[in-house]
Formats: structure tokens, sequence, C-alpha cells
């Protein structure tokens, strides 16, 4: 059973000054970062415990709504919480490590938005074809920018796309998973191995609640990162405009649910289902984010995760 979270949780101030602005250049590599007080707040609690907060001492928003029903869950793992204040609404297994297949992705554009430029150009190269051993995105010596890998990775969650950037971060010197590894250890993300960009590797690992780490901290680049996955879909061309090719987003929630302002699937034989949702709350500016990891029906899951904390909460 999952940990359902209503009342008041501390959080550190600071954490508000992140922000969630959007980019219309690339910055420079940020400064490292401290892990905030929520990451580790809640991890002393039984998983096998249900916990409920008790109602009257919702004061803080999002605030538990009373005799609204708890949440379940079919996912693996799972954690839910409000972007604005950092605060957990739901948590099942979100402490316990599972392979988490193209969610890894997410990191990878962070390493390509720190690390790379978005208007070089990378020739493809044998290397990055059909990675996967059975689907080939690409073609050896087709040419893109940086920044139309990085949309393709990320919206048809190319594997092709995802090697042939941390091919060409290789070619300059930098070691791709490294960075990735790095910035994940910089950002709170302790229980989090990743080994190839594509997340093909089952035996990399992360939790539910170290995904909130990165949601939190990729939505600094939410121009370059998110904006791309409400995309359903665009074309993209070579530098030399000779080929196209029209790329699909493999979110099948952009249909059925209102404010969506982002969303990244995975899946693996290993990994099962897992995906990630940014929903805005009707009538405000707040976010919930969810993470759902080793589903057999990951858009329902997460669907069904997102619509209970809109109406099992109220913000105001």
């Amino acid at each position: 059973m999952g940990r359902i979270y209503g009342a008041t949780i501390v959080v550190i101030g600071g954490v508000m000054a992140l922000g969630i602005s959007a980019f219309v250049h690339w910055p420079t590599p940020p400064a490292a970062e401290v892990a905030p007080a929520w990451g580790q707040a809640l991890s002393g609690i039984n998983d096998a415990q249900a916990y409920l907060l008790p109602l009257a001492e919702s004061n803080i928003f999002p605030a538990r709504k009373a005799g609204s029903a708890d949440a379940i869950t079919g996912a693996r793992a799972a954690y839910v919480f409000d972007v604005a204040t950092l605060r957990p609404l739901f948590a099942k297994n979100e402490d316990m490590r599972v392979p988490i297949a193209s969610l890894t992705k997410i990191m990878s554009a962070v390493v390509v938005l720190e690390r790379l430029h978005a208007q070089d150009v990378v020739t493809v190269t044998a290397e990055s074809i059909r990675v996967d051993g059975t689907k080939r995105d690409l073609s050896a010596g087709d040419r893109f920018t940086v920044g139309d890998l990085m949309r393709f990775m990320l919206v048809q969650s190319s594997n092709d796309a995802a090697a042939a950037l941390s091919v060409y971060a290789r070619e300059r010197g930098i070691d791709f998973i490294k960075e990735m590894n790095d910035t994940a250890a910089r950002i709170g993300m302790t229980h989090t191995i990743f080994k190839d960009p594509a997340g093909l590797d089952d035996t990399a690992h992360a939790t539910a609640r170290d995904l909130g780490f990165l949601i939190r901290y990729a939505l600094r680049y939410e121009h370059q990162i998110f904006e791309p996955l409400r995309e359903k879909t665009f074309v993209l061309e070579t530098v030399d405009e000779t080929r196209a090719i029209t790329v699909t987003n493999t979110n099948q929630l952009l249909d059925t649910l209102e404010g969506i302002r982002g969303g990244k699937t995975g899946y693996t034989d290993g990994a099962r289902g897992c995906m990630i949702l940014l929903v805005q709350v009707p009538e405000t500016r707040d976010t919930i984010a969810a993470v759902v990891l080793g589903s057999e029906d990951r858009f329902t899951h997460t669907a069904e995760l997102v619509t209970w904390a809109r109406t099992a909460f109220q913000w105001q």
C-alpha cells in the first residue's frame, strides 16, 4: 500500500529559489547543489506502513480534503508531489532501486544542455545506429544539430539519438555517462546509477524519490526539455534538408489529460512501464509531478494518481 501525505512537511525555504524558468539560450552549467531536506524527511517511515497525517494538521497547501479516499496503484513504485512546495502527496516504495528505462533521457538532456551547444552539428556514425538491437531511428551520415537530436531523443524516445549525442560528446573529450552520474550525485539522487544515455541497461537503477530530484532540477530547463514533451508530432530535418523524419510523441496521455506540462515514457523488459508526468492543477498555477515505475499499465496508473491528487487535495 502507498503512503498518503497531507500535513506539514518542513521545506527549506531556499529550495524555492530554484524556480522553473524557461531560457531562450542554454545557460552555463550551474553551481553545485545540496540535496534539500524534503528528499530525506520521510525516509524513516516503514515502506510497508500505510501512513496518513491527521487532517487537522493540514494547514499548509496543498492540504488533504476531509473524507477523500486513499489512492492505490498497481505500479511497483510511485511518487507524487506538488512542484511548488515539494510536498509529497503519495508514495509507494519510493526508495526502492529499480531500472527506469527511457526516463534516463531526462538526465541525458540535462547533460546535453549543460555540456554541449545547441547549434553544433552532429554527424551520425554507425556506432549510433540500432543501439537497442532492433529499431533504427537514424542513418549513418545523417547530420543534425545537437538541439534537434535532443528533441528527437525526448519526444520519440529515440535510443539512436541518445547514442549519437553521447558519441558526439566523447569526440569532444566529454565522458557522457560520468557527467550523468556526477550530476545525479550533485542534485541529491543518491540512490541512482546511470550506465547508458538511453536507459537500455537494466542493471542501472534509480528510485521514484530520486526522480523527483531530477524533475525539480530539469524544470530549470523547462523550455528545452518539457515544452517539447508536450508536442504530439514534429518534423525533424537534417541540416542540409535532404531527409526528414516525422517524430511522434510516445506519451498517450497527451489527448486524455488536461493541463499537461510535459511527460516522459520508458519501457524495457526489466523496468516494465515507466512514466514521469507533470500536470497543472486546474484554476491554479500549481503543478503535480507523478513518477510511476514498474507498471504493467503505465498510462492508466499515472492518470489515476494524477486525477486522485487533483481531487483529494486543495490548493487554496
